[in-house]
């Protein structure tokens, strides 16, 4: 399912996302797990 290595997620996508000013901080291994869903999804087209 690897579109993208972690690193290149890391490196290029994380510091492009906005943070939220409350609620519950995600680690970043979550946030690569999310990036690679979503990642996946486009790719596949898959509900």
């Amino acid at each position: 399912m690897n579109i993208l290595d972690k690193d290149t997620i890391k490196t290029k996508i994380l510091p492009k996302l906005l943070t939220g000013k409350r609620g519950k901080k995600c680690s970043e291994r979550v946030l690569i797990g999310i990036v690679e869903l979503i990642l996946y999804r486009l790719k596949t087209g898959r509900q």
